[in-house]
């Protein structure tokens, strides 16, 4: 790091976090003043970052993909220690892109009353959740007993500013301070490491795998609705894979797993195009990126009715995304079946 005073610091565990950070970045023609910290644990990590260290950017690393979950926190812990120092006597703006604990570590192991708290783009989540309270953590505090303990009395200084590609499709309110992300589509490439796969070229439709726990109810009903989905559609089917998890069990070759996936789809979208094609999923933000990138004309179809109880929270916070959604959105077609049955037609008919 050189001798500049004011720093921007952003937090990024996944490759889109990575391309939001790198966006406002370029906006802000702040390369020489933004530092990039990076929790290496996601597929095609070392490709990205090897693309922006060419070009430029400045990188800390936390390479924890190969350790045990206590050996990760641990590494973690001193890394952030190693951090404080480089970033000591500087007037730090730190961005972060949720209220996970990664990121209250992060927030507090580097905090100074002087430092300034900013939230920034990370997909699905940055559009369903609200950071405009007094704290942002507050929640997150509720809920782990520990952290509360530890940092509950420091209160980070946030002004209440995100950074969103499409703030219209914000959850919060008026009092926060939206500031919209600029694409720069020269930086596509960085983002690329193979060409993208023939069957994803290929396919019609694109099913956006995600996370379920082993064996959960949920996982269960999601392997039967690909199911469903296959015997009634006439087209070429294939899988995304999740970039932070392996590839799920799909006993059939009825649907093709993309193999080589080490490419970020809000990328790869650019390249293939995706107008007139349908996108599939529980509720992976990756199917609306592409409308809240790149205003493209394709069709949605959601599966989280078909999986979770209209009850909880989750279900109810994709509800009311999704009626945002499809209120700004218009040249994306969205359907969201209530019934298995309903689904089998929307497929027939798409």
């Amino acid at each position: 790091m050189d001798n500049i005073k004011e720093y921007n610091l952003f937090l990024c565990d996944s490759p889109y976090q990575i391309l939001s950070a790198v966006n406002i970045i370029e906006m802000q023609k702040a390369r020489n003043r933004s530092l990039m910290c990076v929790i290496n644990m996601f597929t095609g990590c070392n490709n990205i970052l090897y693309e922006l260290k060419r070009r430029g950017f400045n990188i800390f690393e936390f390479k924890l993909e190969k350790l045990n979950k206590a050996f990760k926190i641990i590494k973690y812990l001193l890394d952030c220690c190693q951090l404080r120092k480089i970033t000591k006597n500087r007037r730090l703006k730190i961005f972060v892109s949720s209220q996970s604990g990664y990121v209250v570590l992060f927030y507090f192991f580097l905090y100074q009353k002087k430092y300034e708290l900013v939230f920034y783009d990370e997909g699905l989540y940055s559009y369903t959740c609200f950071f405009s309270t007094g704290n942002p953590f507050e929640e997150y505090f509720k809920n782990h007993v520990f952290f509360k303990y530890i940092f509950g009395k420091k209160h980070p200084v946030f002004n209440k500013t995100i950074y969103l590609y499409a703030p219209k499709f914000a959850r919060e309110d008026s009092s926060a301070n939206f500031c919209r992300i600029e694409m720069s589509y020269n930086m596509c490439s960085s983002f690329l490491k193979d060409k993208p796969d023939k069957i994803i070229v290929q396919s019609k439709i694109i099913i956006f795998d995600q996370y379920f726990l082993n064996n959960s109810i949920e996982y269960k009903k999601y392997l039967k609705l690909l199911h469903y989905i296959y015997k009634n559609s006439n087209y070429k089917i294939c899988i995304k894979k999740h970039p932070r998890n392996e590839y799920i069990s799909y006993e059939s070759d009825e649907i093709k797993i993309v193999a080589n996936d080490n490419n970020l789809w809000e990328a790869e979208a650019v390249g293939i195009g995706i107008t007139d094609r349908i996108l599939i999923t529980y509720y992976s933000s990756a199917v609306f990126m592409p409308a809240i990138l790149n205003n493209c004309s394709y069709t949605i179809i959601l599966l989280y009715k078909l999986i979770l109880k209209p009850d909880i929270t989750l279900y109810k916070v994709i509800d009311d995304f999704v009626t945002r959604f499809q209120r700004y959105s218009d040249n994306v077609k969205v359907f969201v079946p209530s019934t298995v049955l309903e689904l089998i037609q929307i497929i027939k008919d798409c």
